[in-house]
């Protein structure tokens, strides 16, 4: 039994965008990437590591080992509600769904940048 729900049309005309549904497929998948990433490195931490370099001031934020994850799931934030105003907007403005996707996708790229940065400062 199919359920047709006003939702599943708003969705299809979502994703229906080429640039809407690349930014959040790329965005989900460095996501997943962010995540491997961490889980493959989390044997390695310590009890206590740099969670923040500055260049003018050096390691400005230590804290313990699982504090590391929460920038994955901060861009994961960021992919679901992106998409979800995404989603309640696409009737009315189409240039926003493409602004959303698109910064989804580079957050997840500024992300990457900081917990690669962090990485090569632990090791």
């Amino acid at each position: 039994m199919i359920i047709n729900s006003p939702n599943q049309g708003r969705i299809f005309a979502f994703l229906s965008d080429k640039i809407i549904r690349l930014s959040f497929l790329f965005a989900v998948l460095a996501n997943i990437a962010l995540w491997l990433l961490l889980v493959s490195r989390s044997t390695t931490f310590s009890d206590s590591i740099p969670l923040h370099y500055n260049i003018y001031f050096g390691i400005d934020l230590i804290g313990p080992w699982y504090q590391f994850f929460f920038m994955p799931s901060i861009g994961l934030g960021i992919i679901v509600s992106n998409f979800l105003i995404g989603l309640l907007t696409v009737k009315y403005e189409k240039i926003l769904g493409h602004f959303l996707a698109v910064t989804a996708a580079a957050a997840q790229i500024f992300i990457l940048a900081a917990i690669i940065a962090i990485l090569i400062i632990n090791f």
